[in-house]
């Protein structure tokens, strides 16, 4: 009967043993899951939070240019035609973006200087918007948005 009784404990141990081993296998699984899950939610989030931070940008950009630039260059972009220039497909809007920073710092033609009228954030801002509407950034030579530092380096030149 001991053996039998030995015999009935290593069999239950085994079967616990197994049942452990399958257990762990799932939250060992489980967790793994859980952490690709965190990671993927963690970069929706950051994503979700750049496009917020764009879309506040773009949207002040547009504000600015339409309180400072659409005069001229009309809302369109397309300016008007023998007296101020298009910004749509333009080489200075399409180059690398520190060209059209020149122009709003110096001012080209019956354009003025923006360079004491609005901070190197607001000039960044109406840069970006410009390069990237009406299909211009279909065109861009340079992908990389111009940044406020850009503005503030070019204006200690």
């Amino acid at each position: 009967m001991r053996w039998l009784n030995n015999a009935f404990s290593i069999q239950t141990n085994l079967k616990s043993n197994k049942h452990l081993y399958y257990h762990q296998a799932f939250e060992d699984r489980h967790q793994a899951v859980r952490k690709k899950q965190n990671h993927f939610f963690y970069l929706v989030f950051s994503l979700l939070l750049t496009q917020l931070t764009l879309a506040e940008d773009w949207a002040e950009g547009f504000n600015l240019f339409m309180n400072n630039c659409s005069e001229c260059h009309q809302r369109s972009g397309r300016g008007i035609n023998g007296i101020y220039p298009t910004l749509i497909e333009s080489e200075i809007v399409t180059g690398n973006g520190l060209d059209i920073a020149q122009v709003l710092i110096i001012g080209r033609g019956e354009m003025p200087s923006f360079a004491a009228a609005m901070t190197p954030e607001e000039m960044a801002q109406i840069i970006n918007y410009i390069r990237h509407a009406w299909g211009n950034d279909e065109n861009l030579k340079n992908k990389i948005n111009v940044s406020a530092e850009d503005i503030s380096q070019l204006l200690q030149k």
